[in-house]
């Protein structure tokens, strides 16, 4: 247990950050990111830690997901912010969703390969074997997808 805890401890941040860029969602990526650990523990907890089986699994669990609420319409989340610091808040939310919107217009794939080199800090060969694409595919996408995001967020 303390191997997985010191492996959970090494992972979190990253995982959960790529979490958010692929479903576009905090608490999507939250409910995914607690799944994605629980079927690691269950199926692999007691072999050496891989950091790429985790992401492979997560990224299944999103991809599924997505597939489910394709047909849901999400609902207006305007809630009121009784905060102090309103305006730092808003700003802060307002940035969070001119990027998720920027990651929006994204191809999922592109999407999906962009947040695993950003956030999961892997190699183009690791980012390959998870997504199943050439080393080759993989750069260019990446490169493509860093192009429009550049090009979205120089726009606003």
């Amino acid at each position: 247990m303390d191997g997985f805890q010191a492996f959970f401890n090494e992972t979190k941040s990253r995982f959960f950050h790529f979490l958010i860029r692929m479903t576009g969602d905090a608490d999507r990526a939250g409910d995914v990111f607690q799944e994605s650990y629980m079927r690691y523990w269950e199926r692999y907890g007691q072999s050496v830690p891989n950091v790429q089986l985790l992401f492979t699994i997560g990224r299944n669990i999103a991809i599924d997901g997505h597939r489910r609420r394709k047909h849901q319409k999400p609902l207006d989340d305007q809630t009121c912010d009784n905060r102090p610091d309103q305006e730092t808040a808003v700003i802060v939310k307002e940035t969070y969703l001119n990027t998720l919107a920027a990651m929006e217009t994204l191809d999922p794939l592109e999407r999906e390969v962009l947040s695993l080199a950003a956030d999961g800090g892997f190699r183009y060969e690791q980012i390959a074997q998870i997504t199943q694409l050439s080393t080759a595919n993989v750069k260019i996408k990446i490169h493509r997808a860093r192009q429009k995001l550049r090009r979205y967020l120089g726009d606003i």
